[in-house]
């Protein structure tokens, strides 16, 4: 939807990572600020709101369990973590660019509140022969 509306900001062919990094950093202000128009699945409002539905699911279903996996992408990762530390929006786009691919953060939570231990932890990858593994989208 950004690219539709805005095509002169899409990174040129072969431009570097930080130009893509660029674009995606402002195509998800835009959203934030509810500024796309066109075909969008949802809008941040909903998507922060679908985030928060889900983690309140978790807390009430789950919180008698010694252990539970949450896979995600790290788009409503960034939102869920907004929302565990109470963050602001603009909070959410600076994680989402941090989030490795696989990466594994670590938390603890009850049915009243959600706390995080640790974030964004590669262990899995972290060693000489897989640091070509180590992306981010």
């Amino acid at each position: 939807a950004y690219l539709t509306q805005f095509p002169e900001q899409a990174p040129a062919e072969g431009a570097p990572v930080a130009a893509f990094y660029k674009a995606l950093k402002t195509a998800m202000k835009h959203w934030r600020l509810d500024e796309l128009s066109g075909d969008l699945p949802e809008s941040w409002q909903h998507f922060s709101d679908r985030v928060l539905a889900a983690r309140h699911h978790i807390q009430q279903q789950y919180s008698d369990k010694d252990r539970i996996l949450i896979v995600s992408s790290g788009g409503a990762m960034a939102m869920f973590l907004k929302h565990a530390l109470n963050a602001a929006d603009d909070t959410v786009v600076e994680l989402n660019l941090q989030i490795r691919n696989s990466s594994v953060s670590h938390g603890f939570f009850n049915n009243k509140v959600v706390r995080m231990a640790s974030f964004n932890n590669v262990p899995h990858l972290d060693r000489p022969d897989r640091f070509e593994a180590i992306t981010y989208f």
